[in-house]
């Protein structure tokens, strides 16, 4: 009786440990699966993480022009709408602008140069002892109708020997306390050949047949002389006018 007992006994715990081994392998497996799982699990993630970054952000390169490359970067944003992004060589537009900026310039400041030096005049001319003397008469055809006073007289000259008398009487004229101011021109300056001509016009297109008198009243031409007699008699009639003032 105790033998069959003892031997019930034997078999149970036989029976209990198959058990506890049992479900202790299968706990493992449980657990070795469940791992199995999060790893595949994580991977997938960071494959789906890396894919979507890939999506983003597409850089695409494309020409416009001969030798202007533009880059065009193309961003996701959380809405899911699509941003462009344009760069270009912020470098070379400044070097164009700064370059295009430098010829006016420059431009602008040989006009303004040259057309002051002839509307002033060769300030510094010398005189027959070589002494600087200032003189601010002197003008050119292009802005013979600009002067400031309201009526003035321009004598225009040509190198030949009547202009030295012209000169000389334009000299006694300025010793006086004279009313009306007389700008010369000289037509054998590079400036003003242009405006050399076989017949004289004075209208729109200003042009000179040789040496001439002109009166100008509120910037329009009034009074012409043009042969050596009138204008010797016209410029002696003026200084006449300022002697007997005196």
């Amino acid at each position: 009786m105790k033998m069959a007992k003892k031997a019930s006994n034997t078999k149970n715990n036989k029976i209990e440990e198959k058990e506890k081994t049992t479900k202790k392998t299968n706990k493992n497996n449980t657990t070795k699966n469940n791992t199995t799982k999060k790893e595949a699990t994580k991977k997938q993630t960071s494959k789906t993480v890396a894919t979507k970054k890939e999506t983003e952000k597409k850089v695409v390169t494309k020409k416009e022009g001969p030798k202007k490359e533009i880059v065009e970067t193309k961003e996701v944003t959380k809405k899911g709408t699509t941003k462009n992004v344009k760069k270009s060589s912020d470098a070379k537009k400044i070097i164009v602008l700064v370059a295009i900026i430098l010829v006016v310039f420059a431009i602008f400041y040989v006009i303004t140069v040259v057309l002051d030096k002839n509307n002033h005049d060769d300030i510094f001319k010398q005189d027959d002892l070589g002494n600087a003397e200032i003189q601010y008469d002197k003008i050119i055809v292009g802005t013979m109708l600009k002067q400031k006073p309201d009526t003035y007289y321009v004598l225009a000259t040509k190198d030949d020997d009547n202009a030295e008398s012209y000169q000389s009487l334009l000299s006694e004229y300025e010793g006086y306390d004279y009313e009306y101011k007389i700008y010369t021109i000289d037509l054998d300056d590079a400036l003003n050949k242009g405006s050399l001509a076989d017949e004289s016009s004075f209208e729109d297109d200003i042009k000179f047949k040789g040496n001439t008198l002109l009166k100008i009243e509120d910037k329009k031409v009034t009074d012409v002389y043009e042969s050596e007699d009138s204008i010797t008699d016209k410029l002696n009639e003026l200084i006449d006018s300022l002697k007997n003032e005196d």
